[in-house]
């Protein structure tokens, strides 16, 4: 999975993170692995905080899928910047 599948399978499985991505695009010009996981961790902590387990669980699966099917770079982001920088 590179990194523009990893953002075509997030738009597709979890529409709620589609501003999220477009944000991130407008404001960067360009696809920052780190800083979009970075922003899905905020993401998912407030879909955790706010019980939108469905939208959480569509999210986490996306995340499992390419940290196993993922570029090194798509792994790396996603255990860097998603994994360990929760503190859970």
């Amino acid at each position: 999975m590179t990194p523009d599948d990893f953002v075509e399978q997030l738009k597709r499985d979890v529409p709620e993170v589609q501003p999220l991505i477009l944000e991130h695009l407008e404001d960067n010009d360009e696809l920052l692995l780190h800083l979009l996981t970075a922003d899905l961790r905020r993401h998912a902590m407030e879909a955790f905080d706010a019980g939108r387990s469905p939208e959480l669980l569509r999210l986490l699966g996306v995340l499992n899928a390419a940290l196993i099917e993922g570029a090194d770079d798509v792994q790396n982001a996603i255990a860097v910047s998603f994994v360990e920088d929760t503190g859970w």
